[in-house]
């Protein structure tokens, strides 16, 4: 069986009070040291027959008066396995570059600036355009609340969902719900630890290949409210779609696992 793998070392951004007696409000604001994301992707065509490994080195910086980030990526590499064959693609162009990101909803969210000039990975044939690795990860952090937090609190959010499955691109709505499962104190420091479900439907975008799929998705996460740090985060999603390729109309299955920890 084939995966797809992808990681990234990484600058995230989040905060909140820091006394857990008390109601916690949680925004993105100050930047910490690096992470790793880890990201496994099992695609399947009646069975299982490619898969990509991809891997960056980044940083996030904010600029809070400006309502602004921006994400550095220092190295990157990836490439793509099938029938028995790599191929390295190219990433080269991506050392140095940086990538602009809004803050919104008074520190809630995080989003991709998509200028003209944004620096992508080409994916080959049959994929239709490039990989963003900023939208990548903006896709994964979570959506904040807009009111304190305790234990038991939930919320709802809906946003813009891009992902590749296979070798089509699928866009849509996801609507998540948050609900706060714990607020532990551990070495000094406030804890907070979140569980997430989320759905949608995946439709192609206009010009690009044919796509429309189911999308569901789980995630479990944790932030240091103390330092205003992501601890960790745990993702799995699955997708049934069906994909128009050259060879013909194929059902595509997707299970992708993420992982966000701490640097070793």
């Amino acid at each position: 069986m084939r995966y797809l793998k992808m990681v990234l070392t990484t600058t995230l951004l989040t905060v909140g009070l820091a006394h857990s007696e008390e109601p916690l409000q949680l925004r993105y604001q100050d930047g910490f040291g690096p992470m790793t994301l880890t990201i496994t992707q099992n695609i399947e065509v009646k069975q299982p027959i490619a898969s990509r490994e991809m891997s960056f080195d980044v940083t996030l910086a904010t600029d809070l008066k400006a309502a602004s980030a921006s994400l550095v990526i220092e190295s990157a590499k990836a490439s793509y396995s099938a029938h028995g064959m790599v191929q390295r693609l190219s990433t080269r162009h991506l050392t140095g570059s940086t990538i602009p990101l809004a803050i919104l909803e008074d520190g809630r969210q995080l989003r991709e600036i998509e200028p003209a000039d944004t620096p992508v990975i080409d994916m080959g044939p049959p994929v239709s355009g490039g990989f963003s690795v900023a939208g990548m990860l903006i896709g994964v952090l979570p959506h904040l609340p807009d009111q304190p937090i305790s234990v038991g609190t939930s919320w709802s959010t809906e946003r813009s969902v891009r992902s590749l499955e296979g070798w089509a691109w699928g866009v849509g709505k996801l609507k998540s719900r948050h609900r706060v499962t714990s607020i532990d104190s551990r070495h000094g420091r406030t804890i907070v630890t979140v569980e997430t479900e989320a759905e949608g439907m995946l439709q192609s975008r206009d010009g690009d290949r044919a796509y429309s799929g189911e999308l569901k998705r789980s995630l479990h996460w944790t932030f240091d409210a103390t330092g205003g740090r992501v601890l960790s985060m745990s993702m799995e999603q699955e997708t049934d779609g069906l994909s128009t390729l050259p060879q013909g109309e194929f059902v595509v299955r997707q299970r992708t696992e993420v992982e966000l920890a701490p640097a070793a």
